[in-house]
């Protein structure tokens, strides 16, 4: 084979450039825990001296980190030093109620227990619960999904389940499987102080954070233990599994166990990553990679915790895929909703 210097050159710019990426993100990760972004909007337009002394920081330190920024493009820098924010920058990287707002999916980087368990994952095809990546993890995937499902799930999705707004209101019963730190039922129990709420998680740090956000409130209840186990529960009016199903060993079972759990007029909602079925389907998703990355470091590890595991992936939930999932659990309603999440796919599931 010939080798083209400029090819490798160019090949060498990309890994490079994953390379940076990787260095960025964790600026970001430090940006987002010592509240720089905040400090910056509020405080700027500001230089380095001004920022240092509206946060206590290091002038040097924080200049380094500032410059860092300007040159991501992240952050707004005059010909004379001074930093700021856009609005729009700001829907991003400050505001944890805009839709808009991914500061919180930077984490700092994998620790080297992270990449123990993703090693010994490959060698031995059995994946690991969220559960070991410990509380960290629960509350950063808390603030990744709180603007869509504190707010966006209950203004928009649920009112598209016929009926369910009326339940709610009378005093229905509710539970979300796969719950996390449960930042979905804290926007259902805001809304719906008549109803009841069960959150069920198989992590117990997520557990452990959601039953921290409720206390001293009684109409929610938090269980740790997976939706596999619901055969002896009945009577709920909705149920959800919103963003888990595909992160689940056995998602059939869940399905079967929901059927039974489910009064005869309740609904099951679902919300699944919004893909196709092969790689080529998904090329068009313009974080594709981002979410295969997703997978090895958690999805596919959650769903091959047990050797018949179905491991299906980030990914591997597409609408004919979990169609079938649903009909085999005896489902005979399947409808996609229409939605302005460009990342996710609503069902609404019946008997």
């Amino acid at each position: 084979m010939s080798f083209d210097l400029d090819t490798a050159k160019a090949f060498s710019l990309k890994v490079w450039d994953y390379v940076q990426g990787e260095m960025v993100a964790a600026m970001v990760h430090l940006g987002d825990r010592l509240g720089l972004y905040q400090a910056i909007y509020t405080q700027g337009p500001a230089t380095s001296e001004l920022l240092a002394d509206a946060t206590g920081f290091d002038e040097r330190w924080l200049r380094e980190w500032l410059l860092s920024q300007a040159a991501a493009g992240l952050v707004e820098r005059s010909v004379d030093g001074f930093y700021s924010l856009t609005d729009e920058q700001a829907a991003v990287l400050v505001d944890e109620d805009s839709l808009l707002f991914a500061t919180a999916a930077f984490g700092g980087g994998f620790s080297r227990e992270d990449y123990d368990r993703m090693e010994h994952s490959m060698k031995t095809g059995i994946g690991f619960t969220y559960g070991e990546m410990g509380i960290d993890q629960a509350r950063q995937i808390n603030r990744m999904n709180a603007p869509w499902l504190r707010d966006f799930l209950p203004a928009v999705v649920i009112p598209m389940l016929s009926g369910t707004v009326e339940k709610l209101e009378a005093g229905g019963r509710v539970l979300d499987i796969g719950c996390g730190g449960g930042v979905a039922l804290e926007g259902l129990a805001d809304r719906y102080p008549n109803a009841s709420f069960v959150g069920m998680d198989s992590s117990g740090p997520a557990v452990e954070v959601a039953r921290e956000r409720f206390a001293g409130r009684d109409n929610v209840e938090f269980h740790l233990e997976g939706g596999e186990t619901l055969l002896d529960e009945q009577g709920f009016d909705l149920v959800m599994t919103l963003d888990c199903l595909h992160d689940m060993a056995r998602p059939d079972l869940t399905a079967a166990a929901i059927r039974g759990a489910l009064a005869p007029a309740g609904t099951w909602l679902v919300k699944e990553m919004r893909c196709g079925p092969t790689y080529e389907s998904n090329q068009g998703n313009p974080v594709q990679a981002l979410m295969y990355g997703y997978s090895v470091s958690s999805c596919l590890a959650s769903g091959t915790i047990t050797e018949d595991g179905l491991g299906l992936g980030a990914l591997g939930l597409d609408p004919d895929t979990l169609a079938q999932l649903v009909a085999g659990a005896g489902f005979t309603t399947f409808e996609q909703l229409e939605t302005p999440d460009p990342t996710h796919i609503y069902y609404r599931i019946a008997r």
